[in-house]
């Protein structure tokens, strides 16, 4: 992820694509009640967040975020 600036609002896009033919995926089953779920940690380990970006009709998803302060984050996703 590039740097953003802390308490600014943020908007990360998401998209998957397949390994092999590289075709952007569209369809995604429901896991736990959401198509994509999204886990923001801070290196420092004191932030974490749970969110769900919203699905968009190219097969993407979108997140609109704001980080707590300066650093580096890891993001994980689960689909």
């Amino acid at each position: 992820m590039k740097e953003t600036a802390a308490r600014r609002p943020a908007r990360l896009k998401f998209s998957v694509f397949h390994p092999k033919t590289g075709e952007r995926i569209r369809d995604f089953a429901l896991l736990h009640e959401k198509f994509f779920h999204l886990f923001i940690v801070s290196a420092d380990l004191e932030y974490f967040a749970h969110v769900h970006p919203d699905p968009q009709h190219d097969g993407s998803f979108l997140l609109e975020t704001t980080l707590p302060k300066p650093g580096h984050y890891q993001l994980i996703a689960d689909f």
